[in-house]
């Protein structure tokens, strides 16, 4: 597989480069694009539909290659593989129709390849991400192969889109699936938060909405750890600041414990909704400030994946824009060591939740996680 990665701010400099990079040695059938500039997606999708590329795409809060994270700029992978080792599926969702649509979308997969490896971006924060994943796991096995994430916006007020050359969906579910037997992939999540405190029981929930934490209103049982019990909850900016870097972490009784914070609540019934279902018994525990060591736990992690893979042709890599928010500058470091690490091309996104197989666990909607999708070409 020869790719090439490429980041820049401007529409007309990705055409130039577009036509600089194509030739005889690189003829690049896929590109994978994530940018911030959300009002020319259609355009950026134009550009690659006439020079017969395909896009996997996703707005988003920020991107990244191998050199660092920018903002409001387009970052792009491109791939040279065949043609018939990869197709896409664009599906636009209403609500509740995820696992219906993830259905299909198997059976299709099952009936095109043997053995067909997934990625995915969604857009809305109210597509349920794990009923997706949950329902990919059944219908293609315990082992399956599925990775991506949720788009973003850098306006909380405007919507998220997923796009093709020709289509985009702010309520939809886009799919790159590919042949594993051409194309091998393999991903790792990993997070980095610690917790702290004693294991506090959700004594009353419905799906992702937690109502309850040791008998106490989740919203109230929320502000009072962050010390923030008067909180302006009529502005959202706050909640956003202040609380979705200090996550509930689900406990699981195997592997590592699955990020599940916040993303809205109600003030009337004082509930606040997570990423994930929550159930009734589980236990969570809340989590402290991070600092740099978050980061040294995701590149061990990623060290780890990348030597049970060996050499790879490609990365993309999916990281929470939350741990943009609490890291800061130090996000660069761990984009820039895992280029270094990698070495090879790599785009990737900060996103609104990564989906991919957790540390020794299931496949997971995961927040304030990096995810790496390692991809090689099989040799014959």
């Amino acid at each position: 597989m020869k790719a090439r990665d490429y980041q820049t701010k401007s529409v007309d400099d990705l055409r130039a480069w577009l036509d600089v990079t194509m030739g005889d040695d690189f003829s690049p059938t896929l590109a994978i694009v994530f940018t911030s500039l959300h009002d020319q997606l259609a355009e950026i999708g134009q550009i690659c539909d006439e020079r017969d590329i395909a896009v996997f795409g996703a707005s988003s809060w920020g991107e990244f290659t191998r050199n660092g994270i920018e903002l409001d700029s387009i970052s792009v992978l491109l791939l040279d593989i065949p043609r018939e080792s990869f197709y896409l599926r664009m599906d636009h969702l209403v609500g509740g129709d995820e696992e219906l649509v993830s259905q299909a979308v198997a059976r299709e997969a099952l009936d095109r390849y043997d053995n067909p490896v997934m990625m995915l971006l969604i857009s809305d924060l109210r597509t349920r991400g794990e009923a997706i994943l949950q329902t990919l796991e059944q219908q293609l096995g315990p082992e399956a192969q599925v990775a991506g994430a949720g788009a973003g916006n850098t306006s909380i007020t405007e919507p998220s889109h997923v796009f093709t050359a020709d289509t985009r969906s702010a309520r939809g579910m886009l799919m790159l699936v590919i042949d594993g037997s051409r194309i091998q992939m393999a991903t790792r999540a990993a997070c980095g938060w610690q917790a702290v405190g004693t294991p506090k029981t959700i004594t009353r929930s419905e799906g992702e909405w937690v109502y309850e934490i040791d008998g106490t209103p989740a919203l109230d049982a929320i502000l009072k750890y962050i010390g923030k019990e008067d909180m302006d909850l009529d502005d959202p900016v706050n909640w956003e600041v202040e609380v979705n870097t200090l996550p509930l972490q689900l406990q699981r009784p195997e592997g590592d414990p699955i990020m599940r914070p916040a993303l809205l609540y109600d003030k009337e019934s004082r509930a606040v909704m997570c990423t994930g279902k929550m159930q009734e018994g589980a236990q969570v525990r809340f989590s402290i400030e991070p600092d740099d060591g978050v980061i040294d736990v995701v590149l061990d992690d990623f060290k780890t994946a990348k030597e049970g893979v060996g050499e790879v042709d490609a990365v993309v890599y999916f990281s929470c824009w939350g741990r943009y928010n609490a890291l800061g500058p130090m996000m660069n470091r761990e984009i820039r060591e895992a280029g270094t690490l990698f070495g090879v091309p790599m785009a990737g996104l900060l996103s609104s939740g990564e989906m991919a197989r957790a540390t020794g666990g299931s496949l997971e909607f995961n927040a304030l996680t990096s995810c790496c999708v390692l991809l090689k070409e099989v040799e014959g």
